[in-house]
């Protein structure tokens, strides 16, 4: 595969958004069928192209490259250029595509071996299911190219100029390298800069780090290069002109920088580039919030028509970063420049945002905020205003029962330091505010620049009844000073009081419509997608963050069959708009699973459904061949004296890679006493028995000897909703060893005994006191009496 291969546009993330808009029956496509597909794909791609160098399709070669994976095609174009093509007719034909370059499967990278395995699993997943869904369009909105020619990262030489930490440079920081990709692509300014002041940021509790103020310079922008790589590191002066640019980018967003991650907010940009720069006053920041997702792409789009491009900034599973967009295909996807030195730059849907699906369970798409407007300042603009002080709310609120913390954003470009008191109030219908509550609680901005602060509400001492709750701030200590409004009229809470406890609700109306796990051959112990779609079907907007809960009541509480923290996300709908969540999860044992849509851990569900689970496991065939249990005689600390070890078999076809806990029981008790746990990880081939070598070993602690020891043995499978265990009943006397000769089976637990294989559930011992798994004819002892077992 070539350097090129890195361009290749991967339509979608996940196949369940390309399903086209009817009922459609499984079907697999001929390749002849799917190079014809292709084809028309590509002249439609070239035809919206913006480049002057077209080629006519139809007169152009494509030739079919062997993949290795059935459910997909790709047709490599002569002179440059592939096309991945689905061989299922219920997804839209065309998953990927490059202008450039050529597919060899013994040549790619693993991690896009390991997206196509994804796309094909997906696929294969399908299984013969008639699916219903629509197709994604965008009518009017053409393809537009790359706008940004740089490469630009964080390192060397881009922070060359930045402030020593730890004896090294700090790295720049995403918002600083977005910044200055944006200002490099403008040349802008052509003068010299406003001077940026020092500030100081905390580096813990008691410590805290000091930047020096910059003075007004001019950038050299015919010194800067598009990229600098080890093969063209550029001159020292080229080396230094970049670097330069990205300290001022980061000091004027006041950075707090460190060895490895230097942080900002991608709001802060916007007053920058106004108040440091020379852009128009048109350049502001917008939050995805408010917008549906159509209509926030084409906020986004229509930027990128005036030759603008968009610094977003958003937050994944894994952290918060600043990119830059610059570029759409006409097809749904837009081009991103993540600043890793051109690294994983490519496009991507605008609700996916994912530039490593092996390592992010979710991409950038929460709490997505972009600036927009950014231009030079023309001549005749009048005189920008002043940057007032003021907070405005950010993100969403974390809510629990009883308490709610919303993230503040605070700007005080002056640069003096400010403390805001806060209260709570609710709005009258003609526009005044009736104060309720004075928070103890202030806001106080410590450095000036920008911050964020959190605003928490708890224990608020109100009368009963139920409340539109907004915040409203104003300088501390001013009586005299207006109390200005916290948000937009959208930005309440709602609040019900009851005997002084209070407890939040939201007036949007959510409803799960439908709620499924992807594919049709889901059995318990499977790990697969569950796939919930929400709509909101109230009159308001709805935005927080939420979570999944899938799973069981229990005697007490809640049994998971996921992990709920995977699931979180942003959740942003108006009234009337619907979208699809999807979470992974282990199926859990046969019966109706409650998938409950929640805004916190301890939520009983905004929204709830059922999802019927109708198969058995598919077992496992795992055979404990052999095993000991060693007291070790003389051994005076009893947390020590004994030693289990454990021979495993893998006669399944499936390899095996579990955890495997093992419990230890005393009296004669499953469940009595099984407090003594240990979770060992067992990885087993398919017929791997291990050589002879034991799989487990360990220590069983605080024993009371001589005494039974029941000793379970079951696959660790996450979640409790499916106790499969094996049991080995032994008796264990000071200074014997006991190994058996035979293998246990799985047995089943009825009326809370552990019963035999031939279904008795009395224990059974041999006139030697060794506990007998499977008697046979002969004396034994039970329950204190001889018998004869004939």
């Amino acid at each position: 595969m070539t350097s090129e291969m890195k361009n290749t546009r991967y339509l979608y993330t996940t196949l369940w958004l390309l399903l086209s808009s009817m009922m459609l029956p499984a079907a697999e496509i001929s390749e002849q069928q799917a190079l014809e597909q292709a084809r028309q794909f590509m002249l439609q791609v070239t035809n919206n192209s913006q480049t002057t160098s077209r080629r006519t399709m139809q007169q152009v070669s494509m030739r079919a490259a062997e993949t290795g994976i059935p459910e997909l095609y790709v047709f490599n174009i002569e002179g440059g250029g592939y096309v991945i093509a689905s061989a299922d007719d219920r997804t839209l034909p065309v998953l990927g595509y490059s202008l450039t370059g050529s597919f060899d499967a013994s040549r790619i990278p693993d991690n896009m071996r390991g997206w196509l395995q994804g796309y094909a699993e997906q696929i294969r997943q399908l299984g013969d299911a008639v699916v219903t869904s629509t197709a994604v369009s965008d009518p009017g909105m053409t393809a537009i190219e790359p706008l940004i020619k740089t490469r630009w990262g964080q390192d060397e030489p881009y922070n060359l100029q930045t402030p020593i930490t730890g004896g090294v440079h700090a790295v720049t920081g995403c918002v600083a390298t977005a910044m200055a990709q944006l200002l490099y692509y403008h040349q802008w300014p052509q003068t010299a800069t406003t001077v940026i002041p020092a500030y100081s940021y905390l580096l813990s509790i008691t410590e805290s780090a000091a930047v020096k103020g910059l003075p007004a310079t001019t950038f050299k922008w015919d010194k800067m290069l598009p990229t600098y790589t080890k093969e063209n590191p550029g001159t020292e002066e080229q080396r230094q002109a970049v670097a330069e640019l990205m300290r001022y980018c980061g000091q004027s967003v006041s950075m707090k920088y460190g060895v490895s991650t230097s942080a900002s907010l991608t709001e802060e940009i916007a007053n920058a580039l106004r108040y440091y720069f020379g852009y128009s006053k048109t350049v502001h920041s917008v939050q995805r919030e408010g917008y549906t997702l159509e209509s926030w792409k084409k906020l986004i789009w229509d930027e990128l028509n005036q030759k603008r491009p968009v610094c977003m900034g958003a937050s994944s599973s894994d952290g918060g970063h600043s990119f830059v967009i610059d570029g759409y295909d006409g097809n749904g996807m837009f081009h991103v420049n993540w600043g890793w030195d051109g690294g994983s730059d490519n496009y991507y849907a605008i609700d996916v945002m994912n530039p490593d699906p092996d390592k992010l369970p979710t991409g950038y798409i929460s709490t997505q905020r972009i600036v927009v407007g950014a231009k030079p300042r023309p001549a005749n603009e009048e005189t920008l205003p002043d940057i007032t002080s003021g907070l405005q709310l950010r993100g969403f609120p974390y809510v629990t029962r009883e308490s709610l913390k919303a993230p503040v954003f605070c700007i005080d470009m002056a640069c003096d330091e400010m403390i805001y008191d806060i209260a709570l109030g609710t709005k009258n219908t003609d526009g005044t505010i009736s104060l309720k509550q004075t928070l103890k609680e202030y806001i106080e901005v410590s450095s000036g620049g920008t911050d964020v602060a959190g605003l928490e509400l708890k224990n608020l001492t109100l009368p009963d009844g139920t409340y539109q709750l907004y915040a409203f701030y104003r300088k501390s200590g001013d009586a005299g000073d207006t109390w200005h409004q916290l948000g937009s009229d959208r930005d309440y809470w709602g609040v019900h009081v009851k005997d002084s406890k209070m407890s939040f609700f939201f007036d949007a109306k959510l409803k799960i419509t439908n709620a499924y796990l992807e594919g049709d051959n889901q059995a318990p112990l499977d790990e697969c997608t569950l796939v919930v779609e929400v709509e909101n079907q109230g009159d308001v907007m709805f935005c927080a963050q939420t979570l999944l809960k899938a799973g069981r009541m229990g005697e007490e509480d809640f049994k998971m069959a996921n992990d709920y923290d995977k699931s979180k996300t942003y959740l942003i709908l108006q009234p009337k708009e619907k979208t699809t969540l999807r979470c992974p999860l282990m199926v859990p044992s046969k019966g109706d699973m409650e998938v409950r849509l929640c805004v916190h851990e301890a939520d009983e569900g905004l929204a709830t459904a059922v999802v019927p689970i109708d198969k058995e496991p598919h077992y496992y065939d795992i055979q404990l061949t052999d095993y000991k249990v060693e007291y070790k005689a003389g051994e005076s600390d009893l947390t020590k004296a004994f030693t289990c070890t454990l021979y495993f078999k893998n006669n399944d076809s499936r390899p095996f890679d579990y955890s495997i806990v093992s419990r230890v029981g005393t009296d004669d008790s499953v469940y009595g006493d099984f407090n003594l746990n240990h979770l060992s990880s067992l990885s087993l081939k398919p017929g791997e028995d291990g050589d002879g070598t034991p799989n487990l070993s360990y220590d069983l602690e605080k024993i009371k000897e001589p005494t039974d020891l029941h000793l379970v043995i079951s696959i660790d499978y996450k979640y409790p909703l499916f106790p499969l265990f094996k049991l080995l009943d032994i008796v264990v006397k000071p200074g014997t060893t006991v190994t058996p000769k035979g293998t246990t089976g799985v047995e089943e637990l009825k009326n809370g005994r552990w019963k035999m294989e031939d279904g008795r559930s009395d224990v059974y011992y041999d006139l030697n006191g060794r506990r007998v798994m499977n008697p046979t004819k002969g004396v034994y002892i039970v329950n204190g009496k001889k018998i004869l077992e004939k």
